[in-house]
């Protein structure tokens, strides 16, 4: 079993995809020393631990840090998109198409003709990522609300990272507790555990909640 602790707070919060997890930090102090902490992936002072084993941060915990905007399709994400699609495609079929393809392009490039004398350098086998490269794939976010928009982007994090945990601070200040009750019943099916951060109490439905007061008293 996965547990997440913070040095600062005497609670173990179980990471299930079953179970959202809803800290509420009223202490501005703590709130924001715990806010960079998590920003920072900090190990000294965040505990992520399999069967009380140790485990890297980055390897099981994603840290959602603007909600408003999510970068989905920026250089390192897609890389790691195109290496996934890649690696999910290996297989005979797709080795004869990338194949065909190859055959076909080579002929196409054996037709070209300049009009002078200049010696062409190509690339003479193609792969997967290249033709993905090729096409521009991309995720696409258009005309869609925050919601769906924040759903897609913690499916491709779940699905390029396999991370076990996802945490958004702020996120009781953008959605409705009904849009949060949404995205709770759909990322469980992911096997995603979400763990949202607050300074303030909106009562939210379905989650553990886990209430700091300004005294640092744990309710």
């Amino acid at each position: 079993m996965i547990y997440l602790r913070f040095k600062q707070i005497d609670y173990q919060f179980v990471i299930n995809n079953n179970i959202c997890h809803y800290l509420v930090v009223e202490n501005q102090h703590l709130f924001a020393e715990l806010l960079n902490n998590l920003m920072m992936y900090d190990e000294e002072s965040i505990f992520l631990s399999d069967n009380y084993q140790i485990i890297n941060l980055k390897k099981e915990m994603f840290i959602i840090e603007n909600i408003l905007n999510f970068e989905i399709n920026n250089k390192k994400y897609i890389n790691q998109l195109y290496n996934y699609i890649d690696k999910s495609n290996s297989n005979q079929n797709m080795a004869q198409k990338l194949a065909a393809v190859n055959v076909l392009l080579s002929e196409i490039i054996a037709e070209v003709k300049l009009d002078t004398n200049i010696t062409l350098e190509y690339k003479e086998v193609i792969n997967l990522i290249d033709i993905l490269q090729m096409f521009d794939i991309k995720v696409d976010l258009d005309n869609t609300d925050l919601i769906h928009k924040l759903l897609i982007y913690i499916k491709f994090i779940g699905l390029i990272y396999n991370t076990k945990v996802i945490i958004i601070p702020f996120l009781d200040s953008f959605l409705t507790p009904q849009e949060i009750l949404t995205l709770i019943q759909e990322v469980s099916l992911l096997e995603i555990c979400i763990f949202i951060l607050s300074p303030y109490d909106k009562s939210l439905l379905n989650v553990n909640r886990v209430i700091v007061d300004n005294d640092l008293c744990l309710i």
